[in-house]
């Protein structure tokens, strides 16, 4: 039986390059230059995510300070007793867009702060009104689309350009809501409930009174 020379004996190579530097989102080729079978592995190293929000650092606006509460749907801040709040949107995720759940076809693509509000009794409509920000959205308690504030800016933005508006839309009473804002930096959003009148002047407002046009009613 004939037997190769040691020296003809093929030895098994190893070829790497590691660490080497890319940029993201970037195409690139490798050739590959062998005689016979071969093993070829890619692995990323991808960039920290230094708050641990689920986005690495060169993908995140603030690298070292995660969004807080309201980023999404499930954290929304509950402002039905103050009314309102001022907010910076810019280490906010876009979590409300044309795709998302939930979502709509009318969301930007700002980062967006996710709000609840739960009407009082006697409520008839909500004004919602946005100062700094590209545009507002109003859903109901699950999440469903209900309606897209206007380019019109509310009057007390000042010197802000930029804002959106929601006026005098029904909702129910005792019901909670959800507004979405849209911006990019800083803004502020008021909430404002219009209640059912009290036509027989008796401290009930009509929604909530047994007898809406007979004080004293029992």
């Amino acid at each position: 039986m004939a037997h190769c020379p040691p020296s003809a004996v093929p030895s098994p190579t190893a070829l790497s390059l590691i660490a080497f530097p890319v940029a993201p989102n970037t195409l690139y080729h490798i050739v590959v230059e062998a005689d016979a079978e071969f093993i070829i592995s890619v692995e990323e190293n991808d960039s920290p995510d230094s708050d641990n929000d689920g986005l690495c650092d060169a993908a995140d606006p603030c690298p070292n300070q995660a969004p807080g509460a309201g980023d999404v749907f499930a954290t929304a801040v509950d402002i039905t007793l103050s009314g309102g709040a001022v907010g910076d949107a810019t280490c906010y995720s876009n979590a409300y867009t044309d795709v998302s759940t939930p979502g709509d076809a009318s969301a930007s693509g700002d980062h967006d702060v996710f709000y609840s509000y739960t009407t009082g009794t006697c409520a008839l409509t909500l004004d919602v009104e946005l100062c700094g920000g590209d545009v507002l959205h109003l859903l109901d308690a699950s999440g469903a689309h209900l309606a897209t504030g206007d380019a019109t800016l509310p009057a007390f933005c000042g010197a802000i350009t930029n804002g959106s508006s929601l006026l005098a839309f029904p909702v129910a009473p005792n019901t909670l809501y959800h507004i979405v804002v849209e911006a990019d930096a800083e803004f502020i959003i008021s909430v404002e409930e219009n209640d059912s009148p009290d036509s027989d002047n008796d401290g009930l407002c009509d929604a909530a009174d047994p007898c809406p046009n007979q004080a004293r009613c029992r």
